[in-house]
């Protein structure tokens, strides 16, 4: 179920950065790290907490977006593999 869901997981974060809602980005992306470590996906995992922490140092909107392009790979590629 986790996997089926990220898809939609990115697609919220994507449309906070859209509406420059970096607070939103922030909550939910340490939302999906701890969910990713919950059902054991480190990868996405480090990804979310580096892209939480990033919301949390105040970088720009710019690497903001470019970190959540990097987790939305990975979702992509863990539900791929997932479904295979």
């Amino acid at each position: 179920m986790f996997v089926e869901e990220l898809p939609e997981r990115i697609a919220v974060i994507e449309k906070a950065i859209e509406e420059q809602d970096i607070a939103e980005v922030g909550r939910l992306a340490h939302q999906l790290k701890g969910a990713a470590g919950s059902y054991g996906f480190p990868t996405i995992t480090d990804a979310a907490k580096l892209l939480d922490a990033s919301v949390k140092a105040g970088e720009e909107l710019e690497i903001v977006a470019q970190q959540a392009a990097a987790l939305g790979d990975l979702c992509g590629r863990a539900r791929a593999t997932a479904t295979a």
